[in-house]
């Protein structure tokens, strides 16, 4: 059995450490501390894995917000997979509701494909600068195993689907660009290539584009002339920031994006009733054991629209890249949580479209006041108290009072009431 010594403070592994596992043993992850703390002991680092994905919750797509959830790469793997080791950051607004891309499009308002993604932009600067204030205020102060440390944050990892990730690079987001995928220069004719060797994009490369008005450039790079809410909000890549920080995420790439249209070319084919062959048990295990890519459109055919020729194909190369930069794959998952913070919640709103995001973050903040000041009583008395009953208002803000009960059958007239001023 090998075991892997970790420094706490630090968070790194020490010299002898020889395999991957955890975050904080990819290659990008000394980078960034190097960066935020420095050789200082005082310092603690703290990277964040957030989860950016439009979720609807209704079949028409008026009723979407964009939840920003986020974890701590405090925890390990397996405290990241449970869903209360993950919270919201902050709840972006459907940008296309009254657009002509919803059905209650009433105003049927046109706007630029630019204009939209810098939209989204100012929301998520909005929502994420807190991150830049606590570092330029030096961190923030706690105590750690009897030590006062100041912990420094930063955006270690963002997951997402292919069209939220194409928004926050400033992307086009059509796979008729001519770099279709966002973090690299490939045309979409490389897709199919499994041994393509792609060019990334760097930041300065954008930037100069950007500086210069350099329309052309920029259209050949498939990307918009906009200000990127990440240039100035700290993450693990200090020089490219987002722009090497969305890797490819299973959910996404490979269980919708792979694997559906196989259940389903397998699903047209029993349709049309071909006769098995005998190596159709062994397919999948060569597609995996082998050249994946290769073997999808011998083993899988895919005629329709442009077969296999799609960006989620190409994020497969990308995977051990990203893989030495941020370790196990599972490390770049976020399907954690989503169902608990927006579906779950979404049933407690008026559901219109104008106060959808606004009363999804009020619901958050109230589930998260009563979650919080039960587990308080619960530490501070020691005994299993559940939420009873809670004041009949329609504002939390303020002072308040709830009422807790004991669970135990012996103790089921025992009450403890919290005011909480908020």
């Amino acid at each position: 059995m090998t075991f892997l010594q970790v420094s706490l403070f630090r968070n790194t592994a020490f010299e002898d450490q020889a395999y991957y596992d955890e975050i904080h043993t990819g290659q990008q992850w000394q980078t960034a501390v190097n960066h935020y703390c420095g050789d200082s002991d005082n310092l603690l680092p703290c990277g964040l894995v957030v989860f950016y994905d439009k979720s609807h919750a209704d079949r028409h797509g008026s009723l979407a917000v964009s939840p920003i959830m986020f974890t701590l790469t405090l925890f390990n793997k397996t405290a990241r997979a449970q869903c209360k080791f993950w919270d919201i950051l902050a709840y972006v607004p459907n940008l296309d509701s009254g657009t002509n891309k919803t059905a209650d499009s009433s105003i049927g308002r046109e706007i630029s494909s630019a204009q939209k993604v810098q939209d989204e932009h100012v929301c998520l600067s909005n929502a994420l600068r807190q991150l830049k204030d606590v570092n330029d205020s030096g961190g923030i102060p706690m105590r750690v195993m009897g030590r006062k440390v100041k912990v420094m944050v930063w955006i270690h990892i963002m997951v997402g689907d292919i069209s939220g990730n194409n928004g926050l690079l400033g992307s086009y987001n059509t796979y008729n660009a001519k770099c279709p995928y966002r973090d690299c220069s490939c045309a979409k004719e490389s897709f199919l290539d499994p041994n393509a060797t792609c060019t990334m994009i760097r930041k300065a490369d954008i930037d100069r584009m950007k500086e210069d008005n350099d329309v052309a450039a920029l259209k050949a790079a498939s990307k918009h002339n906009i200000i990127n809410a990440f240039d100035t909000i700290p993450t693990g890549n200090p020089v490219d920031t987002i722009y090497h920080l969305t890797p490819p995420e299973t959910m996404h790439a490979i269980n919708s994006g792979i694997v559906k249209p196989m259940i389903e070319n397998i699903g047209d084919q029993i349709k049309s009733k071909r006769q098995p062959a005998a190596d159709d048990n062994s397919k999948i295990q060569s597609l995996i054991s082998r050249q994946l890519i290769p073997n999808l459109q011998k083993f899988f055919p895919r005629n329709d629209g442009t077969g296999w020729m799609f960006p989620k194909v190409h994020s497969l190369t990308k995977f051990p890249v990203y893989m030495q930069m941020f370790v196990s794959a599972i490390n770049f998952y976020g399907g954690f949580g989503l169902k608990t913070f927006m579906k779950k919640l979404a049933h407690f709103t008026q559901r219109r479209a104008t106060k959808f995001a606004i009363q999804l973050g009020e619901n958050h903040y109230q589930q998260s006041l009563f979650t919080h000041s039960s587990f308080a009583i619960r530490m501070q008395t020691k005994s299993n108290f559940v939420l009873l009953e809670e004041s009949v208002q329609q504002d939390f803000r303020g002072f308040h009072r709830i009422t807790f009960t004991q669970r135990s059958a012996s103790r089921a007239n025992s009450v403890c009431h919290r005011h909480w001023l908020c």
